[in-house]
C-alpha cells in the first residue's frame, strides 16, 4: 500500500478485453490508501465465458468462477487466497481471507455500516473518506476488498476495478450494447453515467421526444421514463405522454401510455446526447429488489387510460397530466416515500414540471372518480 501516491499506467487490448497493463510513472494525489497495480510482462487470461481468470497487474494467479458468473476463489501469484461463500439466491454471505499457509488470517460477514467517502469518477476513494470505524462498503456503496492487492468493488452481479476502471467479467447484457466493450464502466464517462446491477427501477431523464431542431428552445424541458431491468423479465418500460407528437402534443391532447423511439434507443445505449440523466431507484424499506420490481410492473399495468384525462405540459388539475406526474405517480404507488421523491427530484435536469410528491389518479377507478369530481367543480364554476 503506497498513501497518497497513484501508479499512472497504460494498457493494451485484444478485441475488448484487458491485456497487458505498462507502469509510465507515480504521481502524488490526495487519495485514499490502495493498492498499486504493478507492469505485467505477460498477458492477461479469460475462460470461455468472458471472465477474467488472471491479471499479472494485480497479482492475480488465479480466479475461479461458478456457473452464474460469481467468484468462488481468488489465488494471488504471493500464494495468499480469498474464497467466497454465497446463499442459494446468490447472496454473497462472506469472505475468508487465507495467507501463504493455508491458515485463515480473518473471515468478513457481510455486514456493517456505511462511510462518507468522497471519490475520483472511477471509484479511487479521495483522502476526505470519514468513517467511525473501518468500512468495506466503499464506492456506490458495494463491498470493497482490497487485501491482497485485489482492488476490487463487488456490484452484484460483476466485480468491479476502479484501478483499471473495468469490469472483470463481462456485461451478460452486452449484446445490447455492441458499440460499447462489455468489460467498460459506465460507458467510459462516469461523470454522467452509472453502473446499476442489473436487477433495479431506473428513472430516465431525456430532452422532449418527438421535437426536432427547429424546437431546441424545449429541450430545457424534461421528460422522465421508467425501466424496470432484470433477469426475469428483461426491459420493461413505462413512459406516458400526449396521443399528439411534435409541438401539438406538447400541450394538448388525451394522457395515453407512449413507446416513443427516443425512449427506447437511450434505454440501449443510444442517443446519448438526448440523455440528461439515469437514476437507480432503490427498493423501498422493507422490499426487496425482486417485490420492488413487480410493484412498478403492477402499477404501471394499471394505468387507467380514461380518455378524459388530458395531457398538458403544465398539469394544473387532477383531470390533467403529463409524463413527469405518471413516473412520479407510479413510484409512489409502489411505496417510494415523498422524500425520496423530493430527493429524485433534485436529481433530474432541466424544468421537471409535474414530477411531485402529490399522487395523481391512476387506476381506471381512481380516474372516474377525478373525472366526475372535476365535471361538478365545472358546473359550480360556471354557476358562479
Amino acid at each position: 500500500m503506497i498513501p497518497g501516491t497513484i501508479t499512472v499506467v497504460s494498457a493494451t487490448r485484444k478485441v475488448n478485453r484487458m491485456n497487458r497493463v505498462y507502469v509510465n510513472s507515480t504521481v502524488d494525489v490526495p487519495i485514499e490508501n490502495q493498492p498499486q497495480i504493478i507492469a505485467s510482462g505477460t498477458g492477461c487470461t479469460y475462460d470461455n465465458n468472458g471472465n477474467l481468470t488472471s491479471d499479472p497487474s494485480r497479482g492475480i494467479r488465479d480466479i475461479e468462477w461458478s456457473e452464474t458468473g460469481k467468484p468462488i476463489q481468488v489465488s494471488f501469484v504471493s500464494g495468499e487466497e480469498i474464497c467466497y461463500r454465497y446463499a442459494t439466491t446468490g447472496e454473497k454471505l462472506s469472505e475468508v481471507f487465507v495467507d501463504t499457509d493455508g491458515r485463515i488470517l480473518r473471515r468478513r460477514d457481510i455486514c456493517g455500516s456505511y462511510e462518507l467517502t468522497d471519490y475520483y469518477p472511477y471509484g479511487i476513494p479521495h483522502t476526505t473518506a470519514y468513517s467511525p470505524e473501518a468500512n468495506r462498503r466503499k464506492f456506490c456503496g458495494k463491498e470493497y476488498t482490497s487485501e491482497f492487492g485485489f482492488s476490487s468493488c463487488d456490484f452484484g452481479a460483476r466485480l468491479y476495478s476502479p484501478l483499471l476502471c473495468g469490469f472483470d467479467p463481462p456485461d451478460p447484457k452486452a449484446s445490447t450494447y455492441t458499440h460499447i466493450s462489455p468489460y467498460t464502466y459506465c460507458a467510459a464517462d462516469p461523470v454522467n453515467f452509472i453502473d446499476p446491477t442489473g436487477e433495479e427501477v431506473i428513472l430516465y431523464a431525456t430532452k422532449l421526444p418527438g421535437l426536432d431542431e427547429r424546437y431546441d428552445l424545449l429541450s430545457i424541458a424534461t421528460h422522465t421514463f421508467i425501466v424496470v431491468e432484470n433477469k426475469k423479465v428483461g426491459k420493461v418500460k413505462f413512459a406516458y405522454g400526449s396521443e399528439w407528437d411534435g409541438v401539438k402534443g406538447v400541450f394538448s391532447g388525451k394522457l395515453i401510455k407512449r413507446d416513443y423511439m427516443q425512449d427506447h434507443a437511450i434505454m440501449n445505449g443510444k442517443d446519448l446526447d438526448k440523455l440528461k440523466a439515469r437514476i437507480i431507484v432503490q427498493p423501498p424499506a422493507g422490499m426487496t429488489i425482486d417485490e420492488s420490481d413487480n410493484k412498478v410492473i403492477d402499477v404501471g399495468n394499471s394505468f387507467g387510460n380514461n380518455p378524459n384525462i388530458s395531457y398538458y405540459m403544465i398539469p394544473s388539475k387532477l383531470t390533467e397530466g403529463n409524463c413527469n406526474t405518471s413516473t412520479s405517480t407510479i413510484l409512489l404507488k409502489s411505496g417510494v416515500s415523498k422524500q425520496i421523491i423530493e430527493d429524485i427530484k433534485e436529481m433530474i435536469p432541466g424544468i421537471r414540471i409535474g414530477f411531485e410528491s402529490i399522487l395523481r389518479p391512476w387506476t381506471a377507478l381512481e380516474q372516474e372518480k377525478a373525472v366526475k369530481r372535476q365535471e361538478i367543480m365545472n358546473i359550480f364554476k360556471d354557476r358562479d
